[in-house]
């Protein structure tokens, strides 16, 4: 199956600048996200994703958005399916939070855990996919994300994740490719996303 490509970058092209929320654009130019979805389908695309890799709630608010994070989601929501049709599967996208997520038993790790799980439920109602933390350049944060999708979500949803590895293939918190295979504890599905990748002998 061929998955669409990104959407940043398509928004970029069509003079939204990078001083915007990319996510936002789902409410004030929903015709222009609808034009890429378009576009990729018509390229031969089988899953399109959602424009909401950064809309969960750490990141919208840090950016003035937090009472928009249900509306922008529901609307890229709508505007996918509506591209997306009968032929396509929609998958619901989930990024990262900009933020070194903590890894001890604090409010704000179990924060942290609280907003993966509310991303996994939401995805699982509306989408085929849910593509968690995607790419994170830390490990342990998909770690995080992983466990508290899939119990959220459920063993039989699909769950589709990358993880970025520098020119030495180590993750940000220098974990290998098969260190990073290894530790996920949810059968997820996941694939290196490097543009310096170097195969270590």
């Amino acid at each position: 199956m061929v998955c669409d490509g990104a959407m940043g970058t398509q928004l970029y092209e069509r003079g939204i600048f990078l001083n915007q929320i990319f996510e936002n654009i789902n409410l004030l130019r929903p015709d222009l996200v609808r034009e890429i979805h378009d576009s990729y389908v018509q390229a031969g695309a089988d899953i399109l994703e959602t424009n909401s890799f950064g809309a969960n709630r750490i990141k919208l608010t840090s950016k003035g958005l937090s009472d928009e994070v249900v509306a922008i989601n529901q609307a890229a929501v709508r505007i996918g399916r509506q591209a997306a049709g009968d032929a396509v599967y929609l998958a619901g996208s989930v990024g990262r939070a900009d933020k070194r997520p903590p890894f001890s038993p604090t409010p704000n790790a179990r924060s942290w855990k609280k907003l993966s799980s509310s991303s996994a439920k939401y995805w699982s109602r509306v989408a085929w996919i849910c593509s968690c933390w995607r790419p994170s350049v830390w490990s342990a944060e998909l770690q995080i994300a992983l466990r508290a999708a899939r119990r959220a979500a459920g063993q039989a949803f699909p769950i589709v994740t990358m993880v970025a590895f520098d020119s030495e293939s180590l993750s940000g918190d220098g974990a290998t490719p098969e260190r990073a295979v290894i530790c996920w504890p949810t059968g997820a599905l996941t694939w290196p996303a490097s543009t310096a990748w170097k195969v270590r002998k």
